[in-house]
């Protein structure tokens, strides 16, 4: 397990983005950064800005680039400072031309960033300009995502629309600055089929609830609930990229068994064996056990994946009868397990 990494900071921001600081520190930064030059045309040449840019800079009429920030700290004496001190003299940052949103540095993993990135490998993607969507039919995933975003980010009205010829889907948009973090954090950009991704490490490696709700996020998205008692997730890649895919579909297998469940072998569809640019992998959960730790451990937030696996649940024999004895699935598998065991049983909720 990764102990608390550290994400995002000061360090690795973008220097495409622009930032505003506290007035303390930028007053002291421009007064210490002033006087290591004989003139202003000697202090704009080392920034390689306009001498007008650099007052509203100094005035704070406009967000400062991260690159210039950086520039100047380095030339200070004040280069000794914390990494700590920076972070907390940064209160909002933007890209060009984009919305500003105030941010509180530094990022360290938590389950709801694991879940919007979850879903930015499912239904979510990210431009190449850094811009945010999310679309989906199930309102109820829509309203997951907006609060995890807003949790995150503190971003509280994304633009949203509806699509699709009966206007029955919903689709979100954020500023191109929470993709750009978003990225810094591991989610994919750019066209999914032609990219190569993996599961972030801090996510595969991270702590059980980050592990749950990234896979829960992924599912809610592409998986399928068969009749057949299996859930089934797939995915579309160029041929020319299909071992990322393979890797990815490996990381999500492993996190599964960390969690206890297995899940059976990748395959190739058949649906994809006569195109010459893509193929589609996939892999099932099948068996009784396996499917009651899916349910218990992970779940659902779609509510009709919900209903479905617990459907396919009671249609094993005898489900029903002990679910209405032990409460939950969980309690039944454990039963099954330790059958001597009084205290598995619980009381129906």
């Amino acid at each position: 397990m990764i102990k608390m990494k550290l994400l995002i900071d000061f360090n690795n921001l973008p220097d495409n983005l622009l930032i505003k600081l506290k007035d303390k520190f930028r007053k002291e930064l421009f007064k210490e950064f002033y006087s290591k030059f004989n003139n202003i045309e000697e202090c704009t040449n080392y920034l390689d800005c306009l001498i007008s840019s650099f007052y509203k800079y100094k005035h704070q009429h406009y967000f400062i680039p991260v690159k210039t920030v950086r520039k100047m700290i380095q030339i200070c004496n004040i280069c000794n400072i914390s990494t700590k001190k920076i972070n907390e003299s940064i209160l909002f940052i933007k890209k060009r031309n984009g919305t500003p949103i105030r941010i509180r540095l530094p990022f360290y993993p938590s389950p709801e960033l694991s879940n919007i990135i979850g879903h930015v490998f499912g239904d979510g993607h990210i431009d190449n300009g850094g811009r945010v969507s999310y679309t989906n039919k199930e309102k109820r995933l829509i309203e997951k995502f907006k609060n995890n975003i807003e949790k995150t980010f503190g971003i509280k009205t994304p633009y949203e629309r509806t699509k699709g010829k009966n206007k029955d889907c919903f689709e979100i948009r954020y500023p191109s600055v929470i993709g750009e973090l978003l990225i810094l954090c591991g989610a994919v950009k750019g066209n999914k089929t032609k990219t190569k991704f993996d599961v972030p490490k801090w996510i595969k490696h991270g702590e059980k609830n980050i592990k749950i709700l990234f896979i829960r996020a992924l599912f809610d998205d592409e998986s399928t609930v068969s009749k057949r008692k299996s859930i089934r997730i797939n995915l579309t890649k160029d041929i020319a990229k299909i071992n990322s895919l393979v890797k990815f579909f490996q990381s999500i297998k492993y996190m599964l068994s960390k969690l206890g469940i297995k899940s059976n072998k990748i395959l190739v569809s058949r649906d994809t064996m006569t195109q010459k640019r893509r193929r589609k992998l996939l892999f099932f959960i099948t068996g009784y056990e396996n499917l009651i730790l899916f349910f218990e451990i992970i779940g659902f937030d779609h509510p009709l994946k919900t209903k479905k696996l617990r459907n396919q649940l009671f249609t094993y024999r005898d489900s029903i009868e002990d679910y209405l004895e032990y409460g939950n699935f969980q309690s039944i598998l454990n039963h099954k397990n330790n059958p001597q065991d009084k205290n598995t049983k619980c009381a129906l909720t």
